[in-house]
């Protein structure tokens, strides 16, 4: 064994580095160690639930995935602030899959750490800048802030850095005090989801806010936002009880847990047609 290095059995997938005043001098507190550590390892079952198709409201992982999905600290320097984390089975096949999984979560972490979050009824030169919102980006917002919130606290953090390389190379990704304060900016802000397709049958307008309202099937109701343009398509071209279908945006609020969304930014108008039901 390195006397540099405490060894564990496995593989690291994943490298977090702590940077801040003092911590040359001395280690982080448990508590601040131990939440971002948890809050890990509730992001990867998460991009685990959203691989499967399984995240929403109330969705857990089951005993068996929380064995798979258990990491453990692989790699840790004396005397500094860098982890590295692996899989808790010393089982090839499952490290790989955690690998994956760890890929996902940095992609999502990433938006979080450019600040490319899109923001629905943000300005157009904002939103060019987002990378796109899925459920999975708004699902973990709790973990992230629970990460974010170990910057500028008792433990002296400056930096938090991810790498999949334990040389951190281009490919970190790094919250510090700006992202920290973007994070909690976000706080029930409502996100575009990724670009989808949506019909139901137009049950009524808003003339003042430009929105239809649809029913896609019983007890589902959605809200469909539209530019005045379309919005003046609808109310001249269709009926009420004809089927009206968009390409456009869900829009979720972030820090709920859900895959269902009652509200809509369509991009466009994709057809209009009698329900023949």
């Amino acid at each position: 064994m390195s006397e540099d290095y405490d060894i564990y059995e496995g593989e690291s997938v994943l490298w977090l580095k702590f940077e801040g005043r003092d911590l040359d001098k001395k280690t982080l507190p448990i508590y601040e160690l131990g939440t971002t550590f948890m809050a890990i390892q509730q992001i990867i079952n998460k991009a685990y639930l959203f691989q499967e198709k399984r995240l929403g409201k109330g969705s857990q992982t089951t005993w068996q995935d929380r064995q798979s999905l258990a990491l453990q600290i692989t790699d840790h320097k004396k005397s500094s602030d860098v982890y590295g984390l692996g899989s808790f089975l010393s089982n090839p096949y499952v490290t790989n899959i955690i690998g994956g999984l760890i890929s996902i979560a940095l992609f999502e972490l990433g938006k979080y750490a450019l600040k490319h979050i899109s923001i629905h009824g943000q300005r157009d030169d904002q939103s060019s800048n987002s990378l796109g919102t899925s459920i999975f980006t708004g699902a973990i917002y709790n973990q992230v802030t629970v990460v974010v919130d170990r910057i500028d606290n008792i433990g002296g953090v400056d930096k938090i850095i991810f790498s999949q390389s334990k040389g951190f190379d281009s490919s970190n990704v790094t919250f510090d005090k700006s992202v920290s304060k973007y994070v909690r900016s976000l706080r029930n802000k409502p996100v575009l989801g990724e670009v989808e397709h949506i019909e139901g049958r137009l049950l009524k307008l808003d003339i003042q806010k430009y929105i239809a309202v649809i029913q896609r099937r019983p007890r589902d109701y959605v809200n469909v936002h539209l530019t005045p343009e379309d919005f003046n398509t609808i109310r001249y071209r269709a009926d009420t009880d004809n089927i009206v279908s968009f390409t456009g945006n869900p829009i979720y609020i972030l820090g709920k847990e859900t895959s269902k969304f009652s509200e809509f930014s369509a991009i466009s108008i994709k057809e209009i047609r009698a329900n023949t039901e």
